[in-house]
């Protein structure tokens, strides 16, 4: 995770440099400066900025995801109709598909 994260600024901060070198009409710096860049100028700490934003967000996002899916699959199986003409599987799947649509 956290070595993703480093690659993540990186890649976000090249992407930065090109759009701006385009909108000066420039030549953008490549890949390896603007690493050289961020290390100098805001120090190796900075590649793992907006870190904790990020688990927050996966920590949110899954638990939107893990209660709707919970609540659509008790919705479903306390229907006798859809238990007597479905499998729990199917019904899990697609109660994990309505959770994934809430997420």
């Amino acid at each position: 995770f956290f070595y993703v994260e480093a690659c993540e600024v990186w890649k976000s901060s090249v992407v930065l440099e090109s759009i701006s070198a385009d909108n000066q009409d420039r030549k953008p710096a490549s890949s390896v400066q603007v690493l050289q860049r961020i290390i100098k100028e805001k120090g190796p700490r900075a590649m793992w900025s907006g870190c904790s934003a990020r688990m927050v967000e996966g920590c949110l996002s899954g638990a939107v995801l893990l209660s709707s899916k919970e609540a659509f699959r008790k919705v479903l199986t306390s229907s006798p109709v859809i238990r007597e003409r479905f499998a729990p599987a199917t019904i899990g799947f697609v109660a994990g598909a309505c959770g994934g649509a809430c997420q």
